[in-house]
């Protein structure tokens, strides 16, 4: 629920640098969707922090994958841990919603490794990363509106129980790479794109950033401080 106010998301926006070499995608409260789109979409692309499944109805408080399009969003974050941790959001309706988004032409930046504890193996954390990941995916022709990012509940914030190593989250992405590979083919494997959504700085964003395995960053904090998620995105 950051920023508070739509003159502080208008400033966060307008400071950010964007290189032609990257890709930015800022997700903003939904409310704050259509005039931020209308003042910065050619800068950069805006996305949802969650979706409905059903694209209209008596559903009060929820919001269509459709209306957020309409809105302006190209892409939904879904399966977040926090949804999963404080709203009780499971995998089958994590399935549904990535289902409903992708009808509505939306991008899904599908969070895997919610519920996942510091002292978890490396076995368990991918039994884990497959259960969601396989679940997610049921019924899911195509991965062509699909990003993977690995998201350990351990580590997503500055007062994580763990620090996730490069080697951790590369090993994690080559499972992820895997996974999709043997769903969809050899060739996705390679072109699906995987991001790491642990917490990183400016200090310590380039350890992670190996070559066909994290190909970015699902960033939260360090995005409303600008001067650092400038470093990032411009790879300073």
């Amino acid at each position: 629920m950051n920023p508070k106010t739509l003159a502080v998301a208008f400033q966060l926006a307008g400071a950010y640098r964007v290189s032609k070499n990257t890709q930015l995608v800022v997700c903003p409260p939904e409310i704050f969707l259509p005039p931020l789109t209308a003042r910065f979409g050619k800068k950069m692309a805006f996305g949802a922090q969650d979706c409905f499944w059903e694209s209209s109805g008596a559903y009060t408080g929820e919001t269509s994958p459709s209306s957020l399009a309409d809105s302006g969003a190209q892409c939904v974050i879904l399966g977040h841990s926090e949804r999963r941790k404080y709203l009780g959001e499971n995998d089958i309706m994590v399935n549904k919603k990535l289902l409903a988004a992708v009808k509505a032409k939306l991008t899904v930046i599908l969070c895997l490794g919610g519920g996942l504890r510091a002292r978890d193996s490396a076995v368990k954390t991918k039994a884990v990363l497959k259960r969601q990941f396989s679940k997610a995916i049921l019924g899911l022709k195509t991965p062509q509106n699909l990003v993977l990012t690995f998201e350990p509940t351990y580590s997503i914030s500055t007062s994580g129980a763990k620090r996730s190593t490069p080697e951790d989250v590369a090993d994690m992405a080559r499972f992820l790479r895997k996974l999709s590979g043997d769903r969809f083919g050899p060739s996705t494997a390679k072109t699906t794109p995987i991001l790491y959504g642990g917490s990183v700085d400016s200090g310590s964003f380039k350890a992670f950033l190996v070559p066909g395995q994290i190909d970015g960053f699902l960033v939260g904090g360090a995005s409303l401080r600008p001067k650092e998620f400038n470093s990032i995105l411009l790879g300073d």
